[in-house]
């Protein structure tokens, strides 16, 4: 009989961020707050599973499986790749190291022990058999005594020629002891293991391409070699003889067996988990499989595990743990499928504390009095994704799609819902908020809605402004500076700015809408810094426009850096300016000099770092901290020199150029100088009259000290004449500079 796959609502850790988190030149990453994807999954009894969230172990009930609920959880040494369950302990591995955890309290798992060998482990399993083994791949197959559970110790380590990394699968012949099939990154073969005795492991290769995983049954293996999926008959476990293979779409990352199905879960195709009936293994029929549904919704994301209990599937992905349900035809039950995955959407450094939007988890609240060690002080799921927040003395506003809640945060460890203005207009095009006096302004894409907020506990819809599709907003004084430009070209596309001194009846008073668009925004004295997405008339797009908003009537564009964004998207991403600098994140962060409004320069990237938000988490403005998948990383900037916050004008007692050495000089002479910052730097030869002889420095520079030599010769690479000549060292941004005399003698 056919059987249906029917998703449960999930229990979704934060979206994979599968990118490296590089130090740059200008950055260098000091701390990490990071949850993460859900790498593994385990189950612990019919009512609750472990997870691997980030460096998480989790603990989740799931006698609700469509709702399954965090009680426990606790950091390891590492991010999570594998974990396993014996008895009362989970054994968890995130590379170098294998956490031991006792789970006898769901609620309070405790970390008691941790063992290495300096091996990379990646993936652990418990015996079958139930003897006290543990199984450990990596760099070598290796094996564990935990006749002690919370002290494990080294029975053998089996070396091979490469890494298993991806899977390894244990198998219980009913005739001739416990194998263990493992992939080798070496891509050449899979490994047999025969562990009768688990002290004395034999091995034999078997040879086949690009094996990543496998699933096992009585008698029967089948192995992953993508693009196939081959079946063996392991009548004798240690041959493995070929049957038949087929071929499933996109890229199979787990399986497993239930019953007569197996369950496939694969990446890169319009369908995400297949079922394939193996009733007759020599003749696999694909039986169903679960679509993907539809745009926004991450079904393809990359799955990384599948447990079986009872009639459910648990699937561990970058996306986070997903439920499905193996279901009789007129016995399913249809659940809802929220788009999810976690972001930090949103964060804002107040204090010592940091708030966060934080998806489908809802509110969080960090303490930051240690900027490089936050640690969660309070959180509390609002039952919506969570894409912005605004925070008072004693009350938050969250952002959701289509409400704003209230919530009372005099007490951050337990903070409360105390409101909630449902119905409001879902939002695609920009999700921001800003907040004067009494009242809110929120972006949305039938206008700017005008929320009443004088009484947090019953907030209420004023009114709202005609301005559509809407991307960001920020208030200065009394005025109220909106970006517009994410929706297709209209003529109101680019920067308005509206009177709100009488708050429920905004007046827009000026506008300059020379761009195809307009989308991120800040605002730093009579500034506004702005991604512009197309100038019209212009081939440049994602630009930086720096506009002058002293007479607001009349705003002027006086700078620009054309094609510095190259990935502006939606109402992703998020521009954050403090004094000399603005802070721009998307699928990179950039760091932007903004000294001169007018020349905008970019000092530093960090690649591959898909972030949402950055806010500042130190009154000096040096360092950050970067919202996205995994939680939060911090950065310092490297280029910034607030010391004792002096005035700008004082960077001229800090540059120092150096007399040169040796001089007089008749052959090469040293030229040494110190920059108290990161600028554009220019180093000349004069002659007497003030005629320019040669450029030795003309480029961007790191604070610090720096030397160049001159030979005594001009820009045609001629020897000059005998006599004196001044050098002259200028800095671009700073528009400071200092001379000094040298002679030169044949």
């Amino acid at each position: 009989m056919k059987q249906e796959l029917k998703l449960h609502q999930p229990f979704l850790t934060e979206r994979a961020n599968r990118f490296a988190l590089p130090d740059t030149n200008g950055m260098t990453l000091i701390g990490k707050w990071w949850h993460g994807s859900c790498e593994s999954v385990a189950v612990i009894d019919s009512d609750h599973v472990a997870i691997g969230n980030g460096q998480l172990l989790q603990i989740l009930r799931i006698f609700d499986h469509g709702q399954p609920r965090v009680i426990g959880e606790v950091a390891v040494s590492g991010k999570v790749f594998d974990l396993t369950i014996r008895g009362r302990y989970a054994y968890v591995v995130n590379g170098g190291i294998l956490d031991v955890v006792d789970i006898t309290n769901f609620t309070q798992p405790v970390v008691i022990q941790t063992w290495s060998n300096g091996t990379p482990y990646r993936l652990v399993q418990a015996d079958k058999r139930g003897w006290d083994f543990l199984y450990l791949g990596g760099g070598s197959l290796t094996v564990l005594s935990i006749s002690t559970p919370g002290n494990p110790q080294l029975v053998t380590s089996e070396a091979i020629y490469q890494y298993i990394w991806w899977d390894m699968k244990q198998y219980m012949s009913p005739d001739s002891g416990l194998f263990l099939y493992a992939q080798n990154s070496e891509g050449v073969w899979f490994d047999v293991f025969n562990l009768t005795d688990p002290a004395n492991p034999t091995r034999r290769a078997i040879e086949m391409l690009r094996v990543y995983s496998f699933a096992v049954t009585d008698h029967y293996l089948f192995v992953n070699n993508a693009p196939f999926i081959t079946v063996f008959d392991i009548t004798d476990p240690m041959m493995p003889d070929s049957l038949t293979r087929f071929i499933l779409p996109g890229f199979v990352y787990d399986m497993t067996v239930a019953g007569d199905s197996l369950y496939a879960g694969v990446s890169g195709t319009s369908s995400w988990l297949y079922t394939i009936d193996i009733t007759n293994p020599d003749i696999p029929m694909i039986r169903d499989s679960l679509l993907h549904a539809g745009p926004g919704h991450y079904l393809t994301a990359p799955l990384r595990k599948i447990v079986t209990l009872d009639q459910r599937l648990f699937l561990s992905t970058t996306l986070g743990l997903w439920g499905i349900e193996v279901q009789q035809p007129g016995l399913a039950t249809s659940f809802d499928f929220p788009t999810g995955y976690f972001f930090a959407e949103r964060i804002i450094c107040a204090g010592n504390r940091a708030y966060l939007a934080y998806g489908w988890s809802g509110l969080w609240i960090l303490d930051i009095t240690d900027v490089a060690n936050p640690f969660l002080l309070g959180n509390l799921v609002t039952d919506e994704y969570a894409k912005d927040i605004l925070i008072t003395d004693s009350v938050a506003f969250v952002r959701h799609p289509e409400s704003i809640m209230a919530v009372d945060i005099t007490d951050p460890g337990q903070p409360v819902a105390i409101s909630t203005l449902p119905g409001l207009p879902d939002v695609k095009y920009g999700h921001r908020m800003a907040l004067r006096s009494e009242y809110l302004y929120a972006a949305s894409d039938s206008g700017i809605l005008i929320i009443d907020v004088q009484d947090p506990a019953n907030i209420s819809l004023a009114g709202v402004y005609p301005l559509e599709k809407t991307a960001y907003m920020t208030i200065k004084d009394s005025l109220l500076l909106v970006t517009k430009g994410l929706s297709p070209y209209s003529p109101e596309n680019g920067l308005h700015i509206l009177n709100i001194s009488t708050p429920q009846s905004p007046v827009k008073i000026g506008a300059y809408t020379q761009w195809a668009g307009a989308r991120l925004m800040d605002v730093k004295q009579n500034y506004a810094f702005i991604e512009t997405i197309c100038i019209l008339g212009r081939p440049a797009c994602n630009a930086l426009s720096i506009v002058d908003i002293t007479a607001p009537t009349a705003p002027l564009e006086i700078g620009r850096k054309d094609s510095i964004f190259s990935d502006s998207h939606g109402d992703m991403g998020d521009l954050n300016v403090t004094n000399d600098w603005a802070y721009h994140t998307f699928t990179s962060t950039r760091i932007i000099y903004i000294h001169d409004p007018q020349s905008p320069v970019v000092i530093s990237k960090i690649e591959g770092l898909f972030a949402m938000d950055v806010c500042l988490a130190s009154p000096r403005g040096d360092i950050i901290y970067v919202g996205h998948g995994p939680g939060i990383s911090i950065y310092r900037n490297n280029e910034t020199t607030f010391i004792d916050q002096k005035p700008e004008g004082s960077i001229v007692s800090k540059l120092n150029l150096k007399q040169n050495y040796p001089n007089p000089f008749n052959n090469t002479t040293n030229i040494a100088f110190s920059l108290p910052r990161r600028d554009h730097a220019v180093l000349k030869i004069y002659d007497i009259t003030g005629k320019e002889v040669i450029t030795l420095v003309n480029k961007e520079l790191s604070a610090g000290e720096h030397t160049t030599t001159w030979t005594g010769i001009n820009d045609t690479g001629k020897k000059v004449s005998s006599g004196l000549y001044i050098y002259k060292l200028k800095l671009r941004y700073s528009e400071v500079s200092q001379v000094k005399k040298l002679l030169f003698l044949k």
